[in-house]
């Protein structure tokens, strides 16, 4: 691939930068776009990646059945037309969705190829920071108790992280993702503080929504379009520079989480004028939020001792039953806890089924090695006695490759087809699984 392709590919990227550096290094503008003669003639430019791949890929992901559910991906799933957008989850489906045990595992990728195959799987939005360069290769191999967690791990060998905000998955710089929840909450503050309250136009500009756009739209015309939907004047929007971006979706935000995703890329912050008009202004390199908290049952001593423990740095300042600081969102959300005002995070399913035959399994795997399955189900807390002995004795190579396609099969399918070929059979306790030779034909 040439570095013009790469290039072309992720407008924020700068091809000869080294991924493993700052993200400074992908904050480069399009020096080589000036060489195209427009967006028709680049498009024939571009020739598609090419890959070195060892194998098929493979991912291993629990989704939303009430029983519990693997699957298993061997095939990058088809580009969706822009007409047939996904149809991700919302609310308290997000909700819990997020908040499910996220296993997967998978050989070398492109980054963007494989966060947007998981996000589709799981139906959760995933938007993808211009500065995070999406050719960069990475494997997978996951074990989290939450979707965005996962998501997280997987990106951070590309220096990169995540972050939750309206109802999407954000993938991008680490000081993006620890500072933009608390930039929300400051813009939607400010906006709440404005003079003249207007509820109507406060219900309009918090009212959620989707926002879309296709592959080589701009970033200036993607704000654009948002604030003509808003009805909000953007002052200054000519800094945003002219970009061409890939494909994404935000799922379900208000105007300042989907209009302060746009303009923090480029070191933007929103300033309110009025509730119809914004300006585009520099970021604070260190944005804080001041909140208060209320204690029971705890002296004042207790808790200092308890929030300096974890944030040392902290300035507090107290009132008889209640300690007030400015930090991130995160920090608050971490107090909040502590203090039992905010209920601790926990998975919305567990890894295992009580019982395997609870479970449905969809599947596809084309030429993987047995135990790659093998692996994968013990990660879910599945348990195989593998008998290595009778197995070597029976010439029984676990390696050798499979190939299945299943939809919503129970385990008894699965592993007799996934096992047959191999000359074994098996037997089921609760959760755990003995491998045998299979009795001559």
């Amino acid at each position: 691939m040439t570095s013009l392709q790469k290039h072309w590919r992720n407008p924020g990227f700068r091809p000869d930068a080294d991924v493993s550096e700052s993200r400074e290094h992908y904050t480069g503008g399009m020096v080589k776009r000036s060489t195209l003669s427009g967006r028709q003639k680049a498009a024939k430019q571009r020739t598609p990646l090419l890959l070195m791949r060892r194998g098929i890929l493979l991912f291993l992901l629990l989704l939303p059945l009430q029983v519990g559910t693997i699957s298993v991906l061997a095939q990058p799933s088809s580009p969706r037309s822009p007409a047939e957008p996904a149809q991700f989850a919302t609310g308290a489906e997000f909700t819990r969705r997020l908040n499910r045990p996220l296993l997967a595992s998978s050989d070398y990728a492109p980054l963007r190829e494989a966060v947007m195959r998981l996000s589709e799987d799981r139906r959760i939005a995933v938007a993808i920071d211009r500065r995070i360069d999406p050719s960069r290769l990475i494997r997978t191999d996951l074990q989290s108790p939450f979707f965005d967690v996962g998501i997280s791990q997987l990106v951070h060998p590309a220096g990169a992280d995540a972050v939750i905000a309206g109802d999407t998955v954000f993938v991008t710089t680490p000081d993006l993702a620890s500072t933009f929840r608390t930039r929300v909450a400051l813009s939607q503050r400010e906006l709440e503080s404005l003079p003249d309250r207007n509820v109507s136009r406060l219900l309009e500009l918090t009212r959620k929504s989707a926002t879309r756009w296709e592959a080589l739209a701009s970033p200036r015309s993607i704000l654009s379009q948002l604030a003509d939907r808003y009805e909000v004047n953007v002052e200054h929007i000519d800094a945003i520079p002219h970009d061409l971006w890939d494909s994404g979706t935000i799922a379900h935000a208000d105007f300042v989480t989907a209009a302060l995703w746009i303009t923090a890329q480029y070191g933007f912050d929103l300033k309110w004028i009025n509730h119809s008009q914004i300006v585009l202004v520099p970021t604070h390199p260190a944005p804080e939020i001041e909140q208060e908290h209320i204690f029971r049952g705890r002296t004042l001593e207790q808790v200092q001792e308890l929030i300096l423990q974890q944030f040392p740095d902290l300035q507090l300042s107290w009132g008889r039953d209640r300690v007030r600081f400015s930090g991130r969102v995160e920090q608050h959300e971490a107090v909040a806890e502590m203090l039992g005002l905010r209920a601790p995070r926990k998975p919305s399913s567990p890894v295992v089924a009580t019982s395997l035959a609870n479970r449905r399994f969809t599947l596809r795997m084309n030429n993987r090695p047995l135990m790659e399955l093998i692996d994968l189900l013990e990660k879910q807390g599945i348990q195989f006695d593998r008998h290595p002995e009778l197995l070597e004795k029976a010439g029984i190579n676990l390696n050798q490759a499979i190939t299945l396609e299943l939809q919503d099969a129970t385990i008894d399918t699965l592993l007799t087809q996934a096992l047959s070929p191999v000359g074994l059979t098996y037997e089921i306790d609760g959760t755990r699984i003995s491998l045998l030779p299979a009795p001559p034909k």
